[in-house]
């Protein structure tokens, strides 16, 4: 099965173990790119209250296309998702004050993907730079 269509599989059953390890190995072998599709399908599962239910497949979802920006600025009013929302955001340059402190909080936290994530945002490009 396509990522697509197991996103598809978990909108229509998002209390089904099954379509979620499926999403999860992929997420943890290749990318789940945050596309229009899979952004509305999570943002629906957010309106029906599954947040905790998908929160496990959050660390691998990357690289939001421009697009789908406004639906994850939107997350972040969600407390169950301003993590992932300030995290996305802050990778495609969005940096706003209010994310600054979730995204710190990230730090803290005990997932080591997230961490890594936060730290690639942080930390500067080149090793020794001439320049802050």
């Amino acid at each position: 099965e396509d990522l697509n269509q197991l996103w598809i599989n978990l909108y229509k059953d998002p209390d089904n173990q099954s379509n979620i390890e499926k999403i999860l190995n992929i997420g943890l072998y290749d990318e789940i790119l945050l596309t229009p599709q899979i952004a509305i399908i999570i943002d629906e599962l957010i309106e029906k209250g599954k947040e905790d239910r998908i929160s496990i497949l959050f660390p691998y979802i990357i690289k939001p296309s421009n697009e789908v920006l406004p639906i994850v600025h939107r997350w972040f009013s969600n407390n169950k998702v301003n993590k992932l929302s300030a995290l996305l955001l802050a990778e495609s340059k969005h940096i706003f004050e209010s994310a600054i402190d979730t995204i710190v909080d990230l730090l803290k936290g005990d997932n080591d993907q997230m961490r890594y994530r936060v730290q690639r945002i942080i930390q500067h490009p080149e090793r020794d730079p001439k320049e802050p």
